[in-house]
């Protein structure tokens, strides 16, 4: 039998020698790209195709043929002759294919499958094969060929040019093409040259088929490797930097890594929910980047395939991916107009990386993003034409040109960047040189604003009472400081304005304040500053960065809690919204779905800036992120609006004073100007009395100090909370400390109210054997807040206890501790923490409990008492930091904005039981590198 098979095989390879013998091509092997996949499109795959597979058996491609059937395999690479493949091609019973009544293959076609089975059946391409379409003819009187994909070598000498079924080498000096090489699956949508510029690698495919990634030598043109297993086209191709990986990703969603060298597959990454445009190794080849449109970009472990995170922030289809070139940051953009640039931490574990920018970069969807190799520049294309070049590390636009003549495809930048290489949809190449990245601007060239401090100011003003008339042509001229006593009235029918002319030096604010409706008088002022023709007085350029709207429900005009807004999570604190004419600044972030943001002060009524009012706000009301600019700088126009702040207020911006209003003028040059001030309805009346105050500012600050009837308890704190009133645009830090305190108590001090903050705690300790002090020793205690205004320290008394006592020991103590210190099986509280800009870390709260078995709770929002600005307890949800009856010990997280500075605070737990606090832990709020475009981020747009 053994000799049988033998000598069968035998005659056959006979039978295929003497066949092929009278083929002219006969020192040619077989190829089955050329001579067998027409075959099978033209007689099999109307039956056997991946769509309608007969006896679950597609023909389409490499992979589905070495498959087989329902029945198994059908090649028989021992004995060729014995095939499935080949036996129904020659049977003269029913299962003959293709059937009787279809048209049958020739002879020739017969001896040229014969002979490729008996050569081993290779494949030279692993593509899909497309069913036979119509003959559709062009109607057009002119095709263009646009380049959908481009490439420059490492060198810079070379540039490769992906169109619809070929590839072109050019030369990177002349643009003349040395190569070509034919594709034919149809579009190179992506392209890349190896390291040393001896090869390209291709992503094409054939929509609804197959895609592949194809390897092309250069000096041989042709094609040495191929990476197939797509089940549809493939848009992107990737190397890794060591040249040993090729990643591919398409329409599929899936993304397959590749042994470069054998092709084989190494590994699947599934996760995205949509067509995969672009893929990037980062630089030490250890992660994978993926843009979808799924909106996302993911970030992916190489040698694993676990996926480290998904930057979900995108709104809409991402299309390009970029990595820095220090593998510090991820830039992204694509169909809502933005590019993001990320803080990449996650390099081996999973862990959320901050978004640091997010720049509104164009009109239209932004189609194509590319990086510059020294990482200084990015370059951008919407799709109605624009491209745009920009500093990479600020996101900063540098130039703009109009493709809209003949759109921009794709591009990249020279090895030195000195050009940007485009090519359009025409398919021509252009050459457009890189300008240099402006050198920083100061945010201010003035002179730095005069501080004047109370002690240096009379406190009496010249007394003027108003005369009429007092019109733009006739006002009545007055000078710096001065009262004037007036009213809103006259016999006319329009309402009466009365203006006041005073001279005014630049570098010198000067302060307008308006007492009326405190003195019951009805009117509702409202006062400008004019320049002395009337115009009105430019104080600043609001540039939108970000557009967004009002959700859930609208706002009043007096809330600062629960902004819900649209694309929030791409919002940072400090920066400045404006709607409708007023501008808030966001200062705490939403807890969860269920909330929004607070704005500033963080309590009681908000705050409005730059001398807005303000007002009410309608569900859906659109809202902007706004950045404000000098008001002679030039702005670049971002398809965003631009709005334009005068020196005018209607109602007190820190609203103390109801609806009398309250403006800071900052001369922009010396000279005279008019302030105008009316009803804000344009009523009058007899009654519409006022008092105008025209003075310089006294920056100053008061404190005052909460909690002062402290019942204390051995071994634990009780808090003291400090609030500030800032005066006259003093917005600096105001240190508290305290004095006298008798042995065995302590004070968490020195207490830091920090810039622009109103309020700080600090807690009041007493030790175990600590003894209730006197009456007397208790009225000695007194607290002290300092702050320096203009260069000088300046000190206010801050109170002192009204009472104090000392209980019995507590019923419960709270303590902090680090995650290494609970892992280790540690009690005792830790005395200082380390905390990441940018990152979350993990901590535990233990609680002993004496005589109390219910709930703990350690508050919401406000949980981490006195931490920075930009640092607090995460991840609480909607019923806050607490412990369950009988519960004894929790996790819970620090999260830090990447803004945050390098700090040191101490901080603590308050919980509701007798007030009983942790005592202190000194918080260190650390960076690990210097923050990534710290000029733009997020956090200073």
């Amino acid at each position: 039998m053994r000799f049988q098979t033998k000598y069968l095989r035998l005659v056959w390879i006979l039978l295929v020698a003497l066949s092929a013998a009278s083929d002219a091509q006969s020192a040619e092997k077989i190829s089955y790209r050329r001579q067998i996949a027409p075959v099978l499109q033209t007689y099999c795959l109307g039956c056997h195709n991946r769509i309608d597979a007969e006896q679950g058996l597609s023909l389409q491609a490499a992979d589905d043929i070495l498959r087989g059937s329902e029945h198994g395999s059908i090649l028989n690479m021992e004995m060729p002759d014995a095939s499935r493949f080949w036996k129904v091609l020659i049977s003269k019973d029913d299962d003959h294919m293709p059937p009787a009544d279809q048209p049958q293959l020739s002879t020739e076609h017969l001896e040229a499958l014969q002979t490729w089975l008996a050569e081993g059946a290779e494949f030279d391409s692993r593509a899909a094969v497309m069913g036979v379409l119509p003959d559709v003819k062009v109607s057009a009187d002119i095709v263009r060929n646009p380049v959908l994909s481009m490439a420059i070598s490492q060198d810079g000498s070379m540039l490769a040019v992906g169109r619809y079924g070929s590839v072109e080498i050019h030369s990177n000096g002349t643009n003349t093409m040395s190569a070509q090489h034919e594709v034919d699956d149809g579009k190179v949508n992506d392209v890349q040259f190896s390291e040393d510029g001896t090869r390209i690698l291709l992503a094409t495919g054939v929509a609804g088929l197959s895609g592949r990634a194809i390897v092309v030598d250069l000096a041989q043109q042709m094609i040495v490797q191929e990476f197939a297993g797509h089940n549809d086209v493939a848009y992107a191709a990737a190397w890794s930097p060591d040249q040993k990986l090729v990643a591919t990703a398409g329409y599929d969603r899936r993304i397959l890594l590749h042994d470069a060298f054998s092709g084989m597959l190494i590994r699947e990454f599934n996760g995205h929910n949509g067509a995969i445009f672009d893929l990037q190794f980062s630089p030490d080849g250890t992660l994978l980047a993926s843009a979808s449109a799924d909106s996302t970009i993911k970030v992916w472990q190489v040698t694993t395939g676990k996926r480290l995170d998904t930057l979900s922030q995108p709104q809409a289809e991402q299309y390009s991916v970029r990595f820095s070139p220090d593998g510090n940051s991820i830039y992204a953009a694509g169909a809502d107009n933005r590019i993001r640039k990320w803080n990449l931490i996650s390099k081996t574990t999973q862990v959320i990386n901050p978004l640091l920018i997010s720049r509104f970069a164009h009109e239209g969807i932004i189609t194509w993003l590319t990086m510059s190799r020294d990482g200084r520049f990015l370059a951008t294309a919407e799709d109605s034409g624009i491209l745009k070049i920009w500093d990479a590390n600020g996101v900063h636009e540098i130039d703009s040109l109009d493709f809209s003549h003949d759109r921009a495809t794709c591009f990249g930048f020279t090895p030195d960047a000195g050009e940007l290489i485009v090519a359009t949809a025409s398919g021509s190449l252009r050459r457009v040189p890189v300008p240099e990245i402006p050198v920083a601007i100061p945010e201010s060239t003035a002179a730095p604003m005069a501080t004047v401090l109370a002690a240096d100011v009379p406190r009496e003003a010249v007394v003027v009472t108003e005369t009429e008339p007092n019109e733009i042509a006739t006002p009545q001229v007055v000078s710096v400081p001065t009262t004037i006593s007036g009213t809103i009235h006259s016999e006319a029918t329009i309402s009466d304005q009365d203006l006041f002319q005073f001279q005014a030096e630049k570098g010198k604010p000067v302060m307008f304040e308006v007492k009326a409706s405190r003195d019951k008088s009805p009117l509702d002022s409202f006062v400008e500053i004019l320049h002395e023709d009337g115009t009105s007085v430019l104080q600043t350029r609001l540039q939108a960065v970000r557009d967004s709207y009002f959700t859930f429900r609208g706002k009043d005009s007096d809330t600062s809690d629960d902004f819900r807004m649209f694309n929030w999570q791409e919002m940072e604190l400090n920066q400045y919204l404006y709607s409708d004419g007023e501008v808030v600044k966001l200062w705490l972030y939403p807890r969860g779905p269920d909330s929004g943001y607070k704005v500033y002060p963080g309590f009681g009524n908000r705050f409005t800036y730059f001398g807005t009012t303000p007002t009410s706000h309608a569900l859906q009301t659109p809202a902007f992120i706004v950045e404000a600019h000098h008001p002679d700088e030039m702005l670049t126009a971002t398809g965003l609006p631009e709005f334009l702040v005068y020196f005018e207020n209607d109602d007190d911006p820190v609203r103390q004073w109801g609806s009398d209003s309250r403006l800071m003028f900052e001369p922009p040059t010396t000279g005279n100007y008019l302030v105008r001030i009316r009803d804000a309805r344009d009523f009058q009346a007899a009654d519409f009395k006022y008092q105008l105050l025209i003075r310089f500012p006294q920056p100053d600050f008061l404190i005052e100090t909460g909690g002062t009837a402290v019942a204390l308890f051995p071994g634990v704190g009780q808090e003291l909370s400090f609030k500030a009133t800032r005066m006259d645009g003093y917005d600096g830090p105001i240190e508290i400390t305290a004095e006298n305190l008798p042995a065995g108590f302590s004070f968490s001090g020195s207490v830091e109210i920090q810039d622009q903050q109103l309020q700080a705690y600090g807690t009041l300790n007493a030790e175990k054997g600590a003894v209730l002090p006197s009456e007397d020793a208790v009225k000695q205690i007194r607290f002290t807040a300092k702050a320096k205004i203009g260069g000088r320290d300046v000190t206010h008394e801050a109170g002192g206890l009204t009472s104090l006592k000392l209980g019995e020991p507590p019923k419960v103590i709270v303590r902090i501790l680090s995650a290494e210190q609970q892992a280790a099986g540690a009690v005792e509280q830790t005395p200082e923490l380390t905390v990441w800009a940018g990152e979350t870390v993990r901590a535990f709260v233990k609680v002993e409990r004496s005589n109390h078995d219910g709930l703990v709770e350690l508050g919401k929002e406000d949980s981490g008492r006195n931490m920075p600005h930009g640092v607090f307890v995460d991840n609480i949800g909607l019923n806050g930091l607490m412990l369950l009856s009988g519960q004894t010990e929790r996790e819970f997280f620090i999260t830090t904005a990447a803004w945050v500075p390098e700090t040191s605070r101490l901080f603590h737990l308050k919980s509701n039981v007798d007030g009983i606090t942790s005592l202190p832990v000194m918080l260190h709020v650390r960076h690990r590198t210097a923050p990534a475009g710290s000029d733009a981020d997020v956090g200073n747009n």
